[in-house]
């Protein structure tokens, strides 16, 4: 409702125009004036609750002009590190928004979310220490869990909407592993980075090598018949068969009523014995 009586000056005159269209500009010259006491009514309740509040702006303008207001960010944290290195606990401060929390210890650190904090509100964690950090909201959940882990060389962007909190930790790259003499590459951890490395035994090896990838090995033999290795492959010649007397030598006999014996021989060698009597 207007706070004074409304006025209105006719821009011409009506007089002989039926009554409605003079009706008309009546209400539209009302309107008008409700219009611009409102705008001047509404520009003074802005300015008392952004001096209440301390965290709005608001852009003054003319009568016929929009009235701006903008919401600046709680946060004073923009840019600013803090660094918690050494220590096992810290609780989240509304200081600590938009700005980075870093953390180092070789032990376990347990990290609380305030959840007092004003909305929105988001701060980079990180964790350059051996030990593990827990992620854990004083109320609400962290992706839906009562905690969230945050590993060694991992980073995390962590956020509150006014009720739970959400959590995105950024991927871990491998961790540089030196080459051991005779040993290979056998598995990768992707919570921690890094890989484990192990000789590999006669079983993981599969395929059959071929005659140049087998060590060459020299072999000395004389005679006849001697045999050769090539490529670790030993060739043993087919013997040659000996030269020499062949037939049958009879022996005497042993007693005067007893029977000769006889000897066979093939080739010098002799190949059976009947044993004289």
């Amino acid at each position: 409702m207007s706070t004074n009586q409304p006025t209105f000056r006719f821009p011409f005159a009506l007089a002989g125009q039926p009554k409605e269209v003079q009706q008309a500009h009546v209400f539209a010259f009302q309107g008008i004036l409700d219009c611009q006491q409102g705008i001047a009514a509404l520009k003074e309740q802005l300015s008392a609750k952004a001096s209440a509040s301390g965290n709005s702006t608001v852009t003054n303008v003319t009568a016929t002009s929009e009235t701006v207001i903008q919401e600046i960010s709680p946060g004073v944290g923009l840019g600013i590190v803090n660094n918690q290195s050494g220590n096992t606990s810290y609780t989240t401060q509304q200081s600590d928004n938009e700005g980075l929390i870093v953390l180092n210890d070789a032990s376990p650190i347990a990290v609380t979310l305030n959840s007092v904090v004003i909305s929105p509100y988001a701060v980079f964690i990180t964790n350059f220490g051996a030990g593990g950090a827990t992620i854990t909201p004083s109320s609400g959940n962290i992706n839906s869990g009562a905690s969230f882990a945050l590993l060694q060389n991992y980073t995390a962007l962590v956020a509150f909407d006014g009720f739970n909190w959400w959590a995105s930790a950024m991927p871990i790259v491998p961790v540089n592993t030196p080459a051991v003499t005779h040993e290979w590459l056998a598995s990768y951890n992707a919570t921690t980075g890094a890989f484990t490395q192990t000789q590999p035994a006669f079983s993981d090896i599969s395929g059959a090598p071929s005659t140049t990838q087998v060590p060459v090995q020299s072999l000395t033999t004389t005679g006849a018949g001697a045999a050769t290795l090539s490529g670790g492959v030993l060739n043993v010649p087919t013997p040659v068969s000996p030269s020499g007397f062949s037939g049958t030598v009879a022996l005497a006999k042993l007693t005067t009523l007893g029977a000769n014996g006889s000897l066979t021989v093939v080739n010098g060698i002799i190949t059976a014995v009947t044993q004289p009597s």
